[in-house]
């Protein structure tokens, strides 16, 4: 009974081979990215054994709705890099998938997401809130996700419900303002 629970793990071993790691938009593993920007998809196949090369690869792009927005197929290629020239819609989450393939064995489709930055402020305007800016408002249901963007001049510290939100010891960065105003989400 041993020797059959052997047996049946081999296959799971056998189709782990091959995986992808270290899955990256623009060199980060989750940005946000300029909706202007030209994407750029890299990966690090990752192989059990040394025998194993990239010779294929396949990358899928889709919205946080599922709707296909790209798919390469199976691309015979070296590469562990891929660029996306069509434009992608502001403000919205993509989920990404590679697989890639070393002869006729592939990887399974690995999964990352990234966003979209805004493009237009609409109707936004700037709020003078000397050293502390603080609304309150209520929420009708409770949400499935939340966006805080922030573009001020100069450095900041955000805080929901008394939670600090952003990482950096001094988030935000100097730019010449007159020209150019950063914004974090």
């Amino acid at each position: 009974s041993q020797s059959a629970l052997l047996l049946l793990a081999l296959p799971a071993l056998a189709a782990a081979r091959l995986h992808v790691d270290a899955m990256r938009v623009q060199g980060l593993p989750a940005p946000t990215l300029d909706p202007a920007a030209v994407p750029v998809f890299s990966w690090v196949p990752v192989a059990t054994q040394r025998d194993a090369a990239p010779t294929a690869f396949r990358l899928v792009l889709r919205t946080a709705a599922g709707d296909d927005v790209l798919d390469t197929g199976r691309v015979e290629s070296t590469s562990i890099r891929y660029m996306h020239h069509s434009a992608l819609r502001p403000g919205q989450q993509y989920t990404w998938g590679v697989q890639w393939w070393a002869g006729a064995e592939s990887s399974e489709m690995a999964w990352a997401v990234f966003r979209t930055g805004l493009a237009d402020w609409g109707n936004s305007s700037w709020i003078d809130g000397g050293n502390m800016l603080r609304t309150e408002f209520t929420l009708t249901a409770a949400p499935s996700q939340a966006l805080l963007y922030v573009a001020g001049l100069g450095f900041f510290q955000a805080f929901v419900n008394g939670e600090r939100v952003d990482t950096g010891a001094l988030t935000g960065a100097w730019t010449t303002f007159n020209e150019r105003v950063l914004y974090f989400t």
